[in-house]
């Protein structure tokens, strides 16, 4: 036997949640893209964990969930032999693959193959997902609620609520706490628990804003807006497997124990005639004491 060692480096991408760690095993229990495999452990953001594995050659998997295994993953072969291991990596920020983890120095073309598969079966599975929310909404509003399709729908996830408009159905995501969408805008929701970092709960809003501009490589020119009582950044992505472009307005609330963020996103065609909408959705979010 031997020793495998992990971090996961601190990133807000994906920060909200645990990391599960899978080594490839023909008696294993979870099946991922095709291989065998079995659960060592899981990680948070910013942890390392040392796990024991045997000698022999196999893939070591990272995924954020079972229900996004397949496209939410990255795997490291690992190599024959009885030397201990130390490998790093962490969450990037890609909504269409689930922002997914990434080890370090893995320059393997199976590995890039893996990658690029993973981010087109995830944004095809967010297309899916809300285009059957559409027809479902258009459905229901010729059919049934004529002249409503457009009023409020309150949506919750523990303590928070939101309050979108009916067109909104819920995306199983296990990257995000809760993610909504329709035929032209994505939300998702995430927090980060002061608890889980020492000094947290000592920055501002701005700083947080400015943290995420950092850790995420937006330019460095993107500005913290105010307007309205909420503190959010805008900025614009290229999305390949689209080829579009999508702009993006995330929005900060500080609450007594974390800082919680959600994200509208939108083709960018689309984001002047929703951002009167989306400052109103997001001007809605409460959170109950």
């Amino acid at each position: 036997m031997r020793n495998l060692t992990i971090r996961r480096d601190k990133r807000f991408a994906g920060c909200a949640g645990k990391v599960k760690v899978y080594v490839e095993d023909a008696a294993g229990e979870l099946d991922i893209g095709d291989v065998m495999c079995r659960k060592i452990g899981e990680l948070k953001n910013g942890e390392e964990k040392t796990f024991e594995i045997d000698e022999r050659a196999a893939r070591l998997y990272v995924i954020a969930g079972p229900v996004s295994r397949n496209f939410c993953n990255d795997f490291y072969p690992l190599p024959a032999g009885t030397e201990d291991i130390s490998l790093t990596g962490h969450n990037y920020y890609n909504p269409a693959a689930g922002n997914p983890f990434r080890f370090d120095g893995n320059p393997n073309p199976e590995v890039a193959d893996n990658r690029k598969s993973g981010t087109k079966k995830g944004l095809v599975i967010l297309i899916i997902s809300v285009l059957i929310g559409a027809l479902v909404g258009y459905g229901l509003g010729r059919f049934v609620f004529s002249g409503s399709k457009n009023s409020s729908k309150v949506f919750t996830s523990e303590d928070m609520s939101i309050t979108l408009d009916r067109s909104f159905s819920d995306l199983d995501n296990d990257s995000f706490e809760a993610s909504w969408a329709n035929s032209k805008c994505a939300v998702f929701m995430f927090r980060e628990k002061f608890s889980d970092y020492e000094g947290l709960s000592g920055y501002s809003v701005d700083e947080y804003c400015e943290g995420m501009v950092e850790v995420n490589g937006l330019p460095s020119d993107t500005e913290v807006h105010h307007e309205n009582g909420l503190t959010y950044i805008e900025y614009d992505r290229y999305v390949e497997e689209m080829k579009d472009d999508c702009r993006y307005l995330v929005s900060v609330y500080k609450t007594d124990d974390c800082f919680a963020v959600v994200q509208f996103a939108s083709p960018t065609k689309d984001f002047d005639s929703l951002k009167s909408d989306i400052l109103k959705w997001a001007g809605s979010v409460e959170f109950k004491k």
